[in-house]
Order: structure tokens, then sequence, then C-alpha cells
């Protein structure tokens, strides 16, 4: 798990939750504009991929539940240990409306020319 402030996923019920800080522009932007894509790449070959494209709502995580459960599960730890002490979390929740990604296999098509 990197330090990136947003900190990513489980997926529930069939929606996508993610973690960030109330502080950043994204939340700011989710608030004015709920529409949202999430994009994970494949980091050895970037042809593969999946974004998803829907609507976002926010939620407070005042206890921190939501970030420490990512914290147990991607790091092994009972907290998440990169955030500054007055940080205040935010869940947002994906609601996909679409979903795209390559078709499969891609053996034969890598990302860049050898």
């Amino acid at each position: 798990m990197s330090t990136n402030p947003m900190a990513v996923v489980l997926g529930d019920d069939g929606v996508i939750r993610l973690s960030t800080v109330a502080s950043r522009k994204k939340t700011r932007n989710l608030q004015g504009d709920n529409r949202i894509t999430v994009c994970v790449v494949q980091p050895d070959n970037l042809n593969r991929y999946v974004e998803i494209r829907g609507r976002a709502t926010l939620e407070a995580d005042p206890d921190r539940s939501f970030i420490d459960e990512i914290a147990h599960r991607y790091m092994g730890a009972d907290r998440y240990p990169f955030d500054r002490p007055d940080d205040e979390r935010i869940t947002i929740t994906v609601i996909p409306e679409h979903v795209s990604c390559p078709s499969l296999p891609l053996n034969d098509d890598p990302p860049y020319p050898s």
C-alpha cells in the first residue's frame, strides 16, 4: 500500500468503496458533481484495465472504521498509519453505471513494442 491519500478498495454488494481525506480536492469536486470514474491498470501491461463509471455518495468516517478495515485487510495493520492527526476521513461509495475493460486474453497484445 502506498501513501496515496486515496486508499482503495473494498467491493461490497455491487458497489465499490474508497476512502480519502475530507480536505482533498476530489472530495470537494464530488460534493459539486457526483459523477466518478475509477480506473485500475495492470502495472506490467497497460492494455489490461478496468474502468468503472458511476455516481458517488460521500459519508464521513469519524471513527475511522472503514480506513482501518482497509489497513487491516491490505497491510495487516490495526490502524491506517499515513494520515496526519487532524485528517478527517470520508468514505466514497461508487454506484457503478458502466464498466469497461478490453477483451481478454491480451497475451499477444503487449502495451509497448518489444
